[in-house]
């Protein structure tokens, strides 16, 4: 009965890490499709800053706002780096119910500012509400370690 049920949480592993790298792959994707419409009309940028790097206690960070101006095909994140000491940087957007609703594996790129992870998401993911962005970096694409985590206020107009 155990060696089944090993069996059993090997195959649910195995499954998950095979979900959460189609997920990556597809925000990969949906970048480049991004970039693409970008190219087209320049998304509204928001600049995230260095985020929220510990909670602080008693209450959670100041949520940034950001207003998504209606006809705009993408949205384009900023989230700026202390340093630049991972190969690749996951990030992930959950909604208020604490849905992952994208996720992407991305690398940094030089800014005026100096190393950020710069993020282009389709504007139909957000709509009027709450979200959290987390910021995680890893060196080989198994382990992550949180960098930074943004509350977003999404506002629609």
């Amino acid at each position: 009965m155990d060696k089944s049920l090993a069996e059993q949480k090997q195959q649910n592993d195995e499954l998950n890490q095979s979900i959460n790298r189609e997920r990556a792959e597809r925000g990969q994707l949906e970048q480049e499709i991004a970039k693409l419409k970008e190219q087209q009309a320049p998304p509204p940028t928001f600049a995230l800053g260095f985020g929220e790097i510990e909670k602080i206690k008693g209450g959670s960070p100041e949520a940034m706002k950001l207003t998504v101006p209606r006809g705009a095909e993408a949205v384009k994140l900023r989230l700026d780096l202390l340093k630049d000491e991972y190969e690749n940087y996951l990030v992930v957007v959950e909604n208020a119910q604490q849905h992952d609703i994208w996720r992407g594996l991305l690398q940094a790129t030089k800014t005026g500012r100096g190393k950020a992870v710069v993020v282009r998401l389709p504007s139909r993911l957000f709509v009027t509400g709450q979200y959290k962005l987390t910021l995680s970096g890893t060196n080989n694409k198994r382990e992550y370690e949180v960098i930074s985590e943004f509350n977003l206020d999404v506002i629609r107009k």
